[in-house]
């Protein structure tokens, strides 16, 4: 049966080499028991005499055909595909618009210009492409124009454009970017506390700290974690607050937070927090401990390290331990001392 099978299958290898690109294409658009990449290898690797018939295919009928044009297309980078893929952006098919967002982040800063100015398409799949293939080229080019499209009308081209500007990391987005943490929606909101953190911008510190208070608790996370970098004495009390509240990833990443601040305030805190209904609230708050290095979490972290069904907690523990005192014999199980018998 396979040799029977084998008559009937295209030599894909066989058309490469004679560099048949007609021949080729047929397979491609038919494509049936054929492995659509392995074609649109050989299309890739023939080079120029395929691009027309490649670019032809992303307006073929079967998505499948079109998803893997554009996908051959961005291998071969060249200029002449980009009006193509750029258009392709706006097909119905979700598949093919991922391909050609793929192709086109792929070509770099050959595509800047097109895809900046495609921004302003009325389609709104185009201007999502186009926001999220900018932010992956990650060229200063575009630091302006995502600015301008974090007004645009829809929010999940907004959430996309503050993603892009996160990736960029400049400086000319941290006041646009401080304004999306007003947005209405909570999706801007989450994604512009995330690229403000990655800017470490002293001037998103004080918008970042007001975010811990938001309606939404994604969105107060995110911000917490944000804060993470900042290591600015402002966070403090804002962060012990935090830690109050009831959302648990809120509380892990003031934990964090507050164990790189190093702030002595946030000892009492962060003693109560190794009892914590939460895990992974109890592993960052024993880690922060550490950080801090104060005395008097020698003993609360000596009862974590009874608890003999919290090993990933107990480790967090005994290195805290390790830090505040250095190298001793609990690691072999021994109790820990009190202060007072330090």
């Amino acid at each position: 049966m396979a040799f029977i099978h084998s008559l009937f299958t295209p030599n894909i290898e066989k058309l490469r080499i004679a560099h048949d690109v007609e021949g080729l294409m047929r397979v491609f658009r038919t494509h049936e028991s054929v492995d659509l990449k392995k074609v649109g290898n050989a299309l890739v690797e023939i080079g120029e005499a395929a691009i027309d018939p490649l670019i032809q295919a992303l307006r073929n009928g079967d998505r499948h055909v079109r998803s893997a044009a554009a996908d051959a297309l961005g291998a071969m980078r060249s200029p002449r595909a980009i009006p193509a893929l750029v258009e392709a952006l706006r097909d119905d098919e979700w598949h093919v618009r991922f391909y050609a967002t793929f192709a086109l982040a792929g070509m770099g800063s050959m595509v800047v210009e097109p895809l900046v100015a495609a921004l302003r398409d009325e389609d709104r799949e185009v201007r999502l492409g186009s926001a999220w293939a900018l932010g992956e080229i990650n060229d200063k080019r575009t630091v302006e124009p995502l600015i301008a499209a974090l007004g645009d009308a829809d929010p999940f081209v907004r959430v996309v454009v503050a993603w892009a500007l996160g990736i960029q990391k400049d400086p000319r987005a941290v006041e646009p970017l401080i304004a999306a943490l007003a947005d209405p929606d909570r999706n801007v909101r989450l994604c512009a506390a995330w690229a403000l953190g990655g800017t470490r911008d002293e001037r998103s510190y004080a918008p970042l700290i007001g975010v811990l208070e938001d309606a939404d608790p994604a969105v107060r996370y995110e911000a917490a974690l944000a804060l993470c970098w900042t290591k600015d004495p402002r966070t403090v009390e804002p962060l012990l607050a935090a830690m109050a509240g009831g959302d648990s990833r809120v509380r892990r990443c003031a934990s964090h937070a507050l164990g790189a601040l190093g702030d002595y305030r946030a000892v009492d805190p962060l003693i109560h927090a190794l009892k914590d209904e939460d895990r992974d609230v109890r592993h960052e708050a024993a880690r922060a401990l550490g950080l801090i290095g104060d005395h008097r979490a020698l003993d609360p972290l000596a009862e974590v390290l009874r608890d003999l069904e919290e090993t990933d907690v107990q480790k967090a523990a005994r290195e805290a331990v390790v830090k505040i005192r250095g190298p001793d014999p609990v690691l072999a199980g021994k109790p820990v001392k009190a202060p007072d018998e330090l």
